[in-house]
């Protein structure tokens, strides 16, 4: 709840959501266990968060929270991808 107050006054309504949002959509589409999910979740997160993060850091023009939300998205279709590629291996072709 902290993280969230103080997060809508620097990235706003929207970044805040996706920030919370996309991470734990990626690892569900990675996992089915509760407790792996939650690992892969945080990874996630902290992954897309110091990228984000470095690259606003190197390039002062780029906004941290916008960068930090395009690197969760990118991880997302990646997790997507290879979610759509484990579940199609090994099936036979109708």
């Amino acid at each position: 709840m902290i993280v969230v107050c103080l997060g809508l006054k620097t990235a706003g309504a929207v970044l805040i959501l996706a920030m919370l949002i996309i991470p734990p959509a990626s690892a569900r589409l990675l996992s089915d266990q509760i407790i792996a999910m939650i690992f892969i979740a945080v990874f996630i997160g902290a992954l897309a968060a110091t990228t984000g993060a470095l690259i606003s850091a190197f390039h002062p023009n780029i906004p941290a929270g916008a960068t930090i939300v395009i690197f969760n998205a990118a991880i997302f279709l990646a997790c997507l991808i290879v979610s759509k590629a484990k579940s199609t291996i090994g099936k036979p072709v109708s």
